[in-house]
């Protein structure tokens, strides 16, 4: 039997709110019960007792003095529990915090999905669940949330479309849905959100065409489209973005020039192009960017020279070009680059590798290998380039090809034509074709920089209609490399017969 003083020591610590098993939300008075259920739901689905910090939680009748919980005119206003180790599911009770504005659930490890209840919290003006293992797709009922500021959704595990209902939130400044698993297409329908800031969609698996629309949105400050399958032209609209800093495209599928529109981008300070498949020449008019700091095209199908006006880019400290198609001298104003670090140990902010670049200046030459070592020994001879005066062509219009050589380093060239059907045609000289799939070299006179003219008729009208490519090929070994032509083809022009 214990002496009085343990007992009463024993009593008291069973009476104090520490050795409480539970709350009890009916005896809570600082909040509503049905707010008190909520919370303690959270906690019980995200195993709280093993929270990194769960102080006050389901011990005490006094919510609002729980860890990461803040409560303003006798409701709950506040859940901040990011980084805490919560797993589990978000239940479907938080819908039920009436007065809630800022939900900071991120960088846990949460999963299931993102309960519709959510969209209940109408005074909700934060709503962060990145960093967790969240699945399914986004409720499109969030849409209703007409006061939300900012939808932080990134770097879970979210599958399906984006809800083109979000366009319904006009309060919103930020729209994070990167690092996730979203495919379809770019909703249209987000053009209307005019107070977004930025919007981040990168790292997903979205596909389809970039939305022209998206040049509406007059406030954006960034756009992270990299890391999808979206494919097609960039939209020349989006020259119109001007509180624009940050334009990010890499990784993609995009094909078509780069517009010369983006110049109207006076305060752009990052255009990210690369790993795509761009072609034709780099718009001078970018020299125009004096505010852009990183400039990365690489990884393209661009062709032409590199225009001198990029040495007018006086804040550039990255400029990357390599593994493209340019040709020709590099121009001695990128000598004016002076804000371009010399590369450490582990990059250089200067490439220009893998490309048909030459110099001829000394000062340049010195210049490129401080900033870019060893660029002269991946560079390969300037292709040849076919040229045609219009895309589309049909029976009895004029056809007119002309290949001009930009090297003179004496490789054999083929020229060829491959049908619809996938035949071939070796070109011999003007209008003289080959056999059928035989390789041949072309025999007519050559001259670097001056135009020959390989196909010079009036197209008849028993061709097979589809499309047809113009190949300039490097010295083919035999026949059987029109097998594998693209492997082999330094340039190709491509057209429709109808």
């Amino acid at each position: 039997m214990l002496k009085k003083p343990y007992f009463g020591l024993l009593v008291l610590f069973l009476m104090s709110p520490l050795a409480q098993a539970a709350t009890d939300c009916a005896a809570v008075t600082e909040i509503p019960a049905t707010e008190c259920e909520a919370l303690v739901a959270l906690y019980n689905s995200t195993d709280g007792d093993n929270w990194e910090n769960n102080s006050g939680w389901n011990v005490t009748n006094m919510p609002c003095s729980w860890y990461g919980v803040s409560c303003s005119g006798g409701h709950v206003s506040e859940l901040e529990l990011d980084n805490n180790q919560l797993t589990g599911i978000i239940p479907q009770e938080l819908g039920n915090l009436s007065n809630l504005t800022d939900i900071y659930l991120y960088g846990n490890q949460l999963t299931g999905t993102i309960p519709p209840e959510l969209a209940q919290l109408s005074n909700l003006t934060e709503l962060y669940l990145g960093g967790n293992e969240l699945t399914g797709t986004i409720p499109p009922e969030l849409g209703q949330l007409s006061n939300l500021n900012d939808l932080n959704l990134y770097n879970n595990q979210l599958s399906g479309t984006i809800p083109a209902e979000l366009a319904q939130l006009s309060n919103l400044t930020g729209l994070h849905l990167y690092y996730n698993q979203l495919s379809g297409t770019i909703p249209p329908e987000l053009s209307q959100l005019g107070s977004l800031q930025s919007l981040w969609l990168s790292e997903n698996q979205l596909s389809g065409t970039i939305p022209p629309e998206l040049s509406q949105l007059s406030s954006l400050q960034s756009l992270w489209l990299s890391s999808n399958q979206l494919s097609g032209t960039i939209p020349p609209e989006l020259g119109l973005l001007s509180n624009l800093t940050v334009l990010s495209l890499y990784n993609n599928q995009l094909s078509g020039t780069i517009p010369a529109e983006l110049a109207q981008l006076s305060n752009l300070t990052k255009l990210y192009l690369y790993s795509n498949q761009l072609t034709g020449t780099i718009p001078p008019e970018l020299g125009q960017l004096s505010n852009l700091s990183d400039l990365n095209l690489s990884s393209n199908q661009l062709s032409g020279t590199i225009p001198p006006e990029l040495g007018q880019l006086s804040h550039l400290e990255s400029l990357y070009l390599s593994d493209n198609q340019l040709c020709g001298e590099i121009p001695s104003e990128l000598m004016n680059l002076s804000t371009i670090p010399l590369p450490d140990q582990y990059s250089a902010k200067l490439k220009l590798d893998n490309n048909h670049l030459i110099a001829s200046d000394s000062e340049l030459i010195a210049w490129l290998d401080s900033y870019n070592p060893g660029w002269e020994t991946t560079q390969t001879p300037c292709p040849p380039q076919i040229d045609l005066e219009k895309n589309s062509y049909n029976p009895g219009d004029h056809f007119l090809a002309r290949l001009t050589e930009k090297s003179d380093w004496g490789y054999d060239l083929y020229a060829a034509v491959v049908m619809p059907d996938g035949n071939f045609f070796a070109l011999k000289n003007t209008n003289e074709l080959a056999a059928l799939n035989t390789a041949v070299q072309w025999n007519g006179q050559r001259i670097v920089d001056s135009p020959v003219v390989l196909l010079d008729l009036i197209l008849p009208d028993n061709l097979l209609s589809g499309e047809y490519c113009l190949y300039g090929i490097l010295s083919p070994e035999n026949q059987s490399v029109f097998d594998t032509i693209d492997l082999w083809a330094w340039t190709v022009r491509c057209f429709e017969y109808n």
